[in-house]
Formats: C-alpha cells, sequence, structure tokens
C-alpha cells in the first residue's frame, strides 16, 4: 500500500536532482541547504545532501589521505540515499559537491535507482574570493590553506561543463539572492 501510494505521487510529482557546484568556499553546502528549504517551505519534500559528508563518512576527516576509489564509493553512498529519499515520496534532492566533471556527475547520477531530471547549478567564484572566503571559515582546515585552494582551483575544467548549467555569479551576491537567481533558473 505504501509503495504504490509512493509512486502515485512520485508520477503526479517527478523527481529532481539539483547537483551544485563551485569552487572551495563558494557556498555549495549553504546553497543547497536553502533551496532545499525554500522548496520545504512551499509544501513540497525536499532534501539537502553534501558529498563532502560521505567522503568523510568513508575516508575519515584527513582530505589529504581521500584517493579515487572513496570518491567513488561516497559517490555511490550518496546515490543509495538519493534513491532511498525518493522512494520515500522526496521530490527534490539539492546534492553540493565537485561537479565540474562529467565523471564526478556520473559517479552519482549512473548510480542513482530512480528516473529524476538532473540540473546543474555552478556558483562561480574567483580564486581570490575563494581564498578570502575560506579564510573566514573557522570550521575549515586543510581547505582554508590558500596554496591548497590554488592547486584545488587550477584542477577546474570550466570547459567541462554542460551547455544547459545554470551559473550563477556567486561572489557578487548574497546567500538568499543566490538562493532566488537559481530558483528563477530553474523555474521554481
Amino acid at each position: 500500500m505504501k509503495s504504490e501510494s509512493i509512486r502515485l505521487h512520485a508520477a503526479m510529482n517527478p523527481p529532481y536532482i539539483v547537483l551544485i557546484t563551485g569552487p572551495i568556499a563558494s557556498g555549495k553546502t549553504s546553497t543547497a541547504r536553502a533551496l532545499a528549504q525554500r522548496r520545504r517551505d512551499t509544501g513540497q519534500t525536499a532534501a539537502a545532501l553534501d558529498l563532502d559528508d560521505f567522503v568523510e563518512m568513508v575516508a575519515g576527516s584527513d582530505w589529504t589521505m581521500v584517493r579515487r576509489e572513496r570518491w567513488q564509493l561516497a559517490s555511490g553512498a550518496a546515490a543509495a540515499s538519493i534513491g532511498e529519499l525518493f522512494e520515500n515520496g522526496v521530490n527534490w534532492v539539492f546534492l553540493a559537491g565537485p561537479f565540474f566533471s562529467a565523471r564526478m556527475r556520473a559517479l552519482v547520477i549512473n548510480a542513482v535507482r530512480f528516473a529524476a531530471d538532473v540540473r546543474l547549478v555552478v556558483l562561480d567564484v574567483d580564486i581570490e574570493e575563494t581564498i578570502r572566503r575560506a579564510a573566514l571559515d573557522g570550521d575549515r582546515v586543510l581547505t582554508k590553506d590558500p596554496a591548497f585552494i590554488r592547486k584545488i582551483y587550477a584542477t577546474i575544467v570550466w570547459d567541462e561543463l554542460p551547455a544547459d548549467a545554470i551559473r550563477i555569479a556567486a561572489a557578487d551576491l548574497d546567500e538568499t539572492a543566490v538562493t532566488i537567481a537559481i530558483e528563477r533558473a530553474l523555474s521554481l
């Protein structure tokens, strides 16, 4: 009975996955949380997830030790969580993470066992703003180091972003303005 009502709910309210990416300290997690809350405020079901949390669950907190297979495991765990959320009636999942490459996006999307409309949101923040924001975040350790940030920023392949990616100049906007800009771009 419950599974039938969930299937009916999903048919009437198709699920969405919104991948939110950007450089370190660009506001990915805050944006995912704000978007999920705004969906809930309108009576929809939504969840915000952060791929970094899954990486830490499977690899620990020493990010210098994280290897490709740990990212793959974390991506699979995130996908399983997304599938579970969809199976239980959640319509929107906002997932923050490093989704610049097609490979990173595919690690999650291809493992989700539920058909969903997938959108990619890119928070554009230049390197100097990234370093400034990271320095202000007291919870950061390794990702606060300007040399580490520059190294990671240099690996971003902006040209691999799909043409339909929603790009938001996040450095010029506060969190509320970023959230509203994304909602408009997603036609919410």
